[in-house]
């Protein structure tokens, strides 16, 4: 276990050592590929402490691995269920014991923790998306679906960015009076998009529907009145970027809900000192700067990582950085700064930054060595860029995908 990690535990009291002790050996099982045994040593250990966050962070990190039949044992059942409500645990970590577990069941829809998940995460799962997309269209022909099912799905369809468009025509014809009408039309296009959508959302805040109600038009509203106040960097540099740009204003990705760091805050040059003993670091407070930041999960986890820093978040589009900005406040963090701007216009930029970090961006631009280099020219000496990229091996099945696209003259739509 790392040395950051074992400071996260230890912040638990000394009477937390029996339950520490427990997610040590979890920690170690787990790396042992030991699965069963490190699940049964955190639960254990949470029903010791339940109170320490990182016990439940590390709940989700092994829980994530197993896949469940019905009926659920009831102690794996009883921590799903805080998980799903837990600000420590990624809801997204949960998605396979859950779906699997409610998959077994004659009605996955009967599987409480699976409507409660479809609220918070994207499920990617093809089996769940044909159910989803079968109680849709037996909904929209007059079944009577329960609300709260109807509701789940409203979300998970609103997660996946209306993936499953089959049908959308019919919801023309619907009243609009009752909740249930709202919910099946949220489940086909989202309510904000709906005339006098404010009116809307205040009318469904007493309903079962005030969730999807908030999610659905309070948040996206806000989110473009933050979004028309952030400031540019520089013009838009060519039409990669300008069709980049297009994709994430519809549609900005990925929405989510939590996100959590598996880190304990410690300033920059202590973490670099971990990761590679001997390399030196600039001590004091970090200037970071994270290019292609999309809807903020990045940036909340680096600002929540590096103690003493200050970031400058940037993003082409101002959909994603208005989500991100959404989700900042929320969250209570005050040292990310977000700028709508074009990674190549990032050389006007009057500063260097001890940290860059560009995560699934480089590849995107026409000219990504280009783009590297705007970056390389922006790390101050002795600083450090943390780069991620696709690679040929990991994109096959995108490869492939393409090549059907384009073989059978598939045109960019979402129909």
């Amino acid at each position: 276990m790392g040395e950051k990690k074992r400071r996260a535990l230890a912040a638990g009291k000394r009477d937390d050592g029996p339950a520490l002790a427990l997610a040590e050996r979890a920690h170690t099982l787990l790396a042992q590929s030991a699965f069963a045994p490190a699940l049964e040593h955190l639960m254990r250990a949470l029903e010791l402490a339940p109170q320490l966050d990182a016990l439940w962070a590390q709940f989700g990190e092994v829980i994530r691995f197993f896949k469940f039949r019905h009926p659920l044992d009831a102690r794996v059942r009883a921590l799903l269920e805080r998980a799903l409500e837990h600000p420590a645990v990624d809801p997204g970590e949960l998605v396979r014991p859950i779906t699997s577990a409610a998959l077994s069941r004659d009605n996955a829809f009967a599987e409480p923790l699976l409507l409660r998940l479809m609220q918070d995460a994207i499920v990617r799962d093809v089996r769940l998306q044909d159910l989803i997309g079968a109680e849709r269209r037996r909904a929209l022909e007059g079944a009577d679906i329960p609300l709260e099912v109807l509701g789940a799905i409203a979300h998970q369809c609103f997660n996946t960015e209306y993936l499953l468009d089959d049908r959308a025509a019919g919801i023309s014809g619907l009243t609009l009076q009752e909740p249930r009408d709202y919910a099946l039309y949220a489940a086909y296009r989202p309510l904000h998009t709906l005339p006098d959508a404010e009116r809307i959302a205040a009318e469904l805040a007493g309903t079962p529907l005030a969730l999807l109600a908030r999610r659905q038009i309070v948040e996206p509203l806000q989110e473009r009145r933050l979004a028309a106040e952030i400031v540019s960097i520089g013009a838009e540099k060519g039409a990669v970027s300008a069709a980049v740009r297009a994709q994430y204003e519809a549609n900005p990705y990925p929405r989510w809900v939590r996100t959590q760091t598996r880190f304990a805050a410690a300033p920059l040059a202590d973490i670099v000192r971990e990761l590679f003993p001997g390399t030196p670091a600039k001590a004091g407070p970090a200037r970071i700067l994270i290019a292609g930041c999309g809807t903020g999960q990045n940036a909340v986890a680096t600002a929540r990582r590096f103690a003493d820093a200050t970031v400058l978040a940037v993003d082409l589009s101002r959909a994603s950085l208005g989500y991100a900005r959404r989700k900042t406040s929320e969250l209570g963090i005050s040292n990310i700064a977000y700028r709508q701007a074009d990674l190549l216009a990032l050389g006007s930029l009057g500063e260097r930054f001890q940290l860059i970090e560009a995560s699934g961006v480089l590849h995107h631009l026409e000219n990504a060595l280009a783009g590297w280099s705007v970056l390389a020219r922006l790390v101050e000496p002795g600083g450090f860029m943390r780069i991620a990229l696709y690679s040929e091996k990991g994109r096959r099945a995108i490869t492939h995908a393409r090549e059907l696209i384009a073989a059978r003259g598939f045109a960019a739509t979402p129909q």
